[in-house]
């Protein structure tokens, strides 16, 4: 599961690619609100993630 931002990157049919497989129904799980958009907790780090990889003009990936 990822964020509709952090797969898009890269050859610019390749991003839209990405963009694309990030909306089908497998990559759909239930979220728990507290958890995923607090900043101390999951939003902070994807937040702190994706500025890394801004601040350092790299792309991150799994």
């Amino acid at each position: 599961m990822v964020r509709r931002n952090d797969p898009v990157w890269g050859e610019p049919a390749v991003a839209a690619q990405a963009n694309i497989d990030t909306f089908v129904y497998p990559n759909a799980a239930p979220q728990a609100a507290e958890f995923n958009q607090s900043k101390q907790l999951w939003l902070g780090l994807e937040d702190y993630i994706l500025t890394y990889a801004d601040t350092y003009d790299t792309n991150l990936s799994e």
